[in-house]
């Protein structure tokens, strides 16, 4: 009984750190990554960057609105 409790309460923590994923870490994850990719004073750089997250939901807020 006791060896069942103390597998239970670790695997229970682990789940509930599943939950931190959000929106917005996914958004700004991928955000950072376009970011890092994208060339470094390059001329003629025509690489339009992500607006920040709160920009973005603004805006599709605004498209599903309409």
């Amino acid at each position: 009984m006791i060896k069942r409790l103390l597998l239970a309460i670790p695997a229970l923590l682990l789940l509930t750190s599943c939950g931190v994923v959000t929106e917005r870490g996914i958004y700004e994850g991928i955000r950072a990554n376009q970011k890092a990719q994208s060339p470094v004073g390059a001329e003629g750089a025509t690489t339009k960057q992500m607006p920040e997250y709160d920009q973005y939901k603004k805006d599709r807020e605004g498209v599903t609105n309409r």
